[in-house]
């Protein structure tokens, strides 16, 4: 277990930069948007961007390493090792929200991301007509 914990700083990234690249995938870089704005040069850059959408986790692992102070492992003792260890927990993520999924499901949930943001209903007595 010490092991492990002594790499917590890549397993956080891993997890993070999955979950965010969720996020993206099913929001911005989502076919539905891309058909709304085909024609316009923001459906130029969507479309470029979902392209190269596999790229992604790695590129952000790699900006990730240059940001300073940012912790890493015992033995990253330089920037171009620590940015191949962030571009690792990127190339990491794709497979660990795979791997997520697949146990939330034999558990019985669904970890789908929601590609709409919905607004609560305002509770009883309350909003627009209530006392």
């Amino acid at each position: 277990m010490e092991d492990v914990l002594a790499h917590w700083p890549f397993v956080m990234a891993t997890l993070i930069l999955a979950i965010v690249g969720q996020v993206a995938k099913t929001t911005i870089f989502s076919t539905d948007l891309l058909k709304r704005t085909h024609g316009s040069r923001m459906g130029e850059l969507l479309w470029v961007g979902r392209k190269t959408l596999p790229l992604h986790p790695v590129v952000a692992g790699m900006a990730l390493g240059f940001v300073p102070g940012m912790p890493v492992s015992p033995g990253v003792l330089t920037l171009a090792a620590k940015v191949l260890y962030f571009a690792g927990a990127g190339m990491a993520s794709t497979w660990a929200f795979a791997i997520l999924k697949g146990v939330a499901k034999e558990k019985g949930y669904d970890l789908n991301i929601p590609t709409e943001s919905v607004a609560p209903s305002a509770p009883p007595g309350q909003g627009p007509g209530g006392a």
